[in-house]
């Protein structure tokens, strides 16, 4: 059900990153080999990775949590209150309480919104839509660096 929505989030993530960050909207529900042998290779120290839970979800979510977080990466969930979800991941985005169906509609615009938690100096930078080149032949703009007031 959530898995749209990661794709989208990718998307987005991609499109305002320079050099493209790696972003991937997986499913992670079911057959948990396309997350073991894809992106999970990929999680170094540090590295975001952003999980979206629907209701009822939340225990596969922890496992795959659990996984990243034993790599070095940073988990960062967006859910409905879960105190076990909550008590695995380093930071929690928090959406209103909803049955399954109406959640994905409240779980999209975090999903869209969240910015690269941290990223690490000189491997992304973000640039504002409206100031992205349209082509490889037009000059760069100049680059606008993410920060987080979390630490």
């Amino acid at each position: 059900m959530t898995h749209p929505i990661a794709l989208e989030g990718a998307l987005k993530l991609k499109e305002i990153t320079r050099p493209a960050a790696h972003c991937e909207g997986i499913r992670t529900l079911g057959s948990s080999s396309e997350f073991k042998h894809g992106p999970l290779s990929a999680v170094r120290q540090g590295y975001p990775v952003l999980f979206i839970t629907a209701p009822g979800d939340e225990a596969m979510m922890i496992t795959h949590v659990n996984k990243v977080t034993t790599r070095g990466g940073r988990a960062i969930a967006i859910a409905a209150e879960h105190p076990a979800l909550r008590a695995n991941v380093h930071d929690y985005l928090v959406i209103p309480e909803a049955n399954r169906f109406l959640s994905p509609i409240l779980l999209t615009l975090p999903a869209q919104l969240t910015p690269v938690p941290e990223p690490r100096r000189g491997e992304w930078d973000l640039l504002p839509h409206e100031r992205r080149p349209d082509s490889a032949e037009s000059h760069r703009p100049p680059t606008v660096r993410a920060t987080s007031a979390r630490r």
